[in-house]
């Protein structure tokens, strides 16, 4: 549950073929991270400091205090073909 002070951060670009976009925030260990993303072909993972794969809509919580890399890209079979897709991605922190 948001308070009015969180408001989401939203980031809007493309990417074609290969290319991937990083985006990092800071979390305390115990924030919940909710992430959406209006293009479900792509994929979203944490590069850093810890490797998982993300869902848009479900919650991420904080294992530990850290820079968090929020990593964007395109699966395999779409950045062979060089498709240019476009997306909408808002993260959402929410303090322990």
């Amino acid at each position: 549950m948001s308070s009015p002070e969180n408001k989401p951060i939203v980031y809007q670009a493309e990417i074609t073929g290969y290319a991937f976009h990083d985006y990092a925030v800071y979390l305390h260990q115990g924030d919940t991270l909710r992430l959406s993303c209006n293009n479900a072909s792509l994929d979203i993972v944490l590069t850093a400091p810890i490797e998982k794969s993300l869902v848009s809509g479900e919650d991420f919580i904080a294992p530990q205090s850290a820079h968090y890399n929020i990593r964007v890209l395109q699966a395999r079979a779409l950045a062979r073909q060089q498709k240019q897709q476009s997306y909408r991605l808002s993260l959402m922190i929410n303090p322990d």
